[in-house]
């Protein structure tokens, strides 16, 4: 791990994008990547929407190969995406595409259990909501709980926590919107309950 790469700052923004600095400081690489994708995503679609959830692990979870699970999950969640929208375009040929980008950061609570905040980023002219926090919904809540399972390969219900306002508008020429989610954001960058720049714990599509 590179210097650079674990280079923190404790100021007020970035890159003029306001930070949540009651939990600061912050790994600046952490911080460029969130930058990279969410702009990248806005380029692909200039009406994006982010969804901002954590994910957590049962009780009684022993899983050996802990730095292979997230990447298990985005494996089963862009596969599960991907098969709703070809669904979605056959009964419309009309009906928006997606393109699927991410970041996520690994932490670890008090109680020493491992848990993921996870952003996740879509063309808001084919999703816009989460959908209902109901287990067997036709929705992108599901498909999230469903390719968590997948990663931890039991069924559960309850991991997938995202709060009510969960889903974020972002558009090109919507300042504000853009401000209000980097600082929601900036919470996956900060130092604290993480390894002095692991690379298990954080990280970012690429494309």
């Amino acid at each position: 791990m590179s210097q650079k790469e674990i280079t923190s700052i404790n100021d007020t923004h970035y890159k003029g994008l306001p930070l949540m600095t009651e939990h600061g400081p912050f790994f600046v690489s952490y911080l460029e990547t969130i930058h990279r994708v969410m702009c990248q995503a806005i380029g692909a679609h200039p009406r994006t929407v982010a969804f901002r959830f954590d994910l957590r692990l049962p009780e009684n979870y022993f899983y050996f190969d802990e730095n292979r699970l997230i990447d298990r999950f985005i494996e089963s969640l862009k596969s599960k995406i991907k098969h709703a929208r070809a669904k979605a375009q056959r009964a419309n040929p009309y009906a928006h595409t997606t393109d699927i980008r991410y970041v996520w950061a690994r932490e670890y609570g008090v109680d020493g259990r491992m848990h993921f905040h996870f952003v996740l980023f879509l063309n808001r002219d084919a999703y816009h909501t989460l959908g209902d926090f109901k287990p067997g919904r036709d929705n992108t809540y599901n498909r999230i709980m469903q390719a968590w399972n997948s990663a931890l390969g039991a069924q559960y219900t309850g991991l997938v926590h995202a709060a009510d306002n969960a889903a974020y508008e972002l558009s090109a020429n919507k300042l504000h919107q853009i401000e209000a989610f980097f600082h929601r954001a900036s919470y996956l960058a900060k130092v604290a309950t993480k390894s002095q720049g692991s690379r298990h714990d954080f990280g970012g599509s690429r494309l």
